[in-house]
C-alpha cells in the first residue's frame, strides 16, 4: 500500500491517534475480507444491535434484508460478528451495556 495525497495531513491529524486502537482492531479483523464478505458482516452487525436475539433469528433477518445471501452464509456472518464483538469487549475496545432485556454494546471511551 502506498500513501495517498492526504497522507501528510493524516500524519498530523489527532483523530487517527485518538482512535488508533479501534482503527487497528477493525483493520486487523476486516482488512483481508472481500467486499461480498464485508456486506454480509455489515448487515449482520446491523441485525445484531441487540445480541439477546437468537443467532438463528438474526440470520433470518439478514436474509430478509439481503435475499441473495443464503441462510448458512447469514448464520456464519452473524457468528463472525458475535466473535468480533466478544474480541472487542475482551480487548476493551467496546463495552457491554446493560439494558432491559438486551445484551447491547457501546464504544468504550
Amino acid at each position: 500500500m502506498t500513501p495517498g495525497p492526504l497522507a501528510p495531513f493524516l500524519a498530523r491529524a489527532e483523530t487517527p491517534k485518538t482512535f488508533k486502537s479501534e482503527i487497528d482492531f477493525v483493520a486487523e479483523r476486516l482488512a483481508s475480507k472481500k467486499v461480498v464478505d464485508l456486506e454480509k458482516i455489515a448487515t449482520a452487525l446491523f441485525v445484531t444491535l441487540d445480541r439477546s436475539v437468537a443467532l438463528e433469528r438474526r440470520a433470518e433477518e439478514l436474509t430478509f434484508r439481503k435475499p441473495h445471501v443464503s441462510l448458512p452464509e447469514a448464520e456464519q456472518a452473524v457468528k463472525d460478528v458475535d466473535e468480533i464483538i466478544d474480541d472487542a469487549v475482551d480487548r476493551g475496545i467496546i463495552r457491554k451495556v446493560a439494558a432491559a432485556n438486551s445484551d447491547s454494546f457501546a464504544i468504550q471511551r
